[in-house]
């Protein structure tokens, strides 16, 4: 009996060991990752990018815009991307 065997519910040992997970559970969860990367982060990072230069150069709403909308901008490229990719 080696490790990656394993005893069953009626004792008799199998070949194998763990479980794999499924490929398709797995692909959901990259996808979940990969679109709170391309979708949440660039807008995120904008907006406090943003808030930092209003902070450094006194212009309250100015930059916090900029940022917001260079984010919205980067997140319609990416989407972009990924269906263009995902579509061939």
């Amino acid at each position: 009996m080696s490790l990656v065997d394993y005893i069953d519910r009626n004792g008799e040992i199998k070949k194998g060991g763990a479980k794999k997970k499924s490929k398709l559970r797995s692909s959901y969860g990259f996808r979940f990752y990969d679109i709170f990367g391309l979708l949440i982060v660039p807008i995120l990072l904008g907006l406090m990018g943003g808030y930092y230069l209003d902070i450094q150069f006194g212009k309250k709403p100015i930059f916090t815009l900029i940022g917001f909308t260079i984010g919205i901008v980067t997140v319609i490229y990416n989407l972009f991307n990924l269906i263009k990719s995902n579509g061939s």
